[in-house]
């Protein structure tokens, strides 16, 4: 009888000792709560997501997420205190702006709203200078005139098809620029294989050009498609290395010697590659600039 009492009593304790920390993570949180709409109508399953905006480089960045009901309502519970820009996600439409909240310690932030509209679209080509599709290239569209540092630096990016052919579609309205390419082609020379040639594209944008102050503006609205946006890509020229490895005393061809290449405007860009039977090497892909060309430490030979 006195185990019985005293299990009884052991556990009403946890469940109180559980309620309490409950409450006490409770306390640490908030809440943000809202209504989405579209056409003045409540829009039903829409994602409304609260990204932390104050994450160090390595962290995981909080995200805190939540459905609306049929009737557009929505409510994100147990957010941890901290900045945060809250937006919704549904295809085909956006908004035109995030909302910046703060939230503390058991603050409930309402009427956090978004009215949510048809995106627009831009749609083109992309082709070299010989009008072939550049098929494995990546589109980059950028809005002009962001509202935040946080939209400054996020990027939607877009492949091509078969043919060369992009859309950029669920634009928010705004002043967008199009571009294709490196901004500065960080590439490594890698070996030369038969039949195989590699080209680097410098950044171009609409209309073909390399200089960013050139690039056309491409305001976006509502519904709106932007079409013919094409972009002839510009090639980098490049080089060939070639070299062998011998040994200094013998004059002997070194074989299977590991080499480091650096880009000496890029010390922390590198490749690796190894001489052949002939303790030769070519690499092809090189653009101008000048190379370092190490031996690794760790060869056999």
């Amino acid at each position: 009888m006195v185990s019985s009492s005293r299990r009884a009593l052991a556990c009403i304790l946890f469940l109180v000792a559980a309620a309490l920390f409950a409450h006490a993570q409770q306390d640490q949180t908030g809440s943000i709560s809202g209504k989405v709409t579209f056409k003045n109508k409540g829009v039903d399953s829409i994602l409304v997501i609260a990204v932390d905006t104050n994450y160090r480089d390595g962290e995981e960045r909080s995200h805190n997420r939540a459905l609306t009901d049929i009737y557009g309502n929505y409510l994100i519970n147990n957010v941890p205190t901290g900045d945060y820009l809250v937006y919704p996600v549904a295809p085909a439409l956006v908004v035109e702006s995030d909302q910046r909240v703060t939230i503390t310690a058991g603050e409930t932030i309402r009427d956090i709203n978004f009215a949510m509209v048809h995106g627009g679209a831009i749609t083109g080509r992309i082709t070299d200078a010989d009008g072939q599709p550049r098929i494995k290239a990546t589109v980059s569209v950028v809005r002009v005139e962001p509202e935040s540092d946080y939209e400054r630096h996020k990027f939607a990016f877009f492949r091509p098809d078969d043919r060369g052919i992009y859309d950029a579609s669920g634009l928010r309205p705004g002043k967008y620029n199009v571009s294709v390419g490196q901004a500065v082609p960080r590439n490594i020379p890698m070996p030369s294989h038969p039949g195989y040639t590699q080209k680097i594209f410098r950044q171009t944008f609409y209309p073909s050009v390399t200089d960013p102050e050139k690039a056309t503006i491409l305001e976006v609205t509502e519904s709106s498609e932007i079409k013919d946006i094409d972009i002839v890509a510009s090639a980098v020229s490049t080089f060939k290395l070639t070299g062998r490895i011998i040994d200094g005393e013998t004059g002997k061809p070194l074989p299977n010697v590991r080499l480091i290449v650096q880009h000496s405007n890029f010390s922390a860009s590198s490749g690796s590659f190894s001489s052949d039977s002939n303790g030769e090497f070519k690499l092809e892909g090189a653009t101008s600039g000048s190379y370092k060309l190490l031996i690794n430490s760790h060869s056999d030979w």
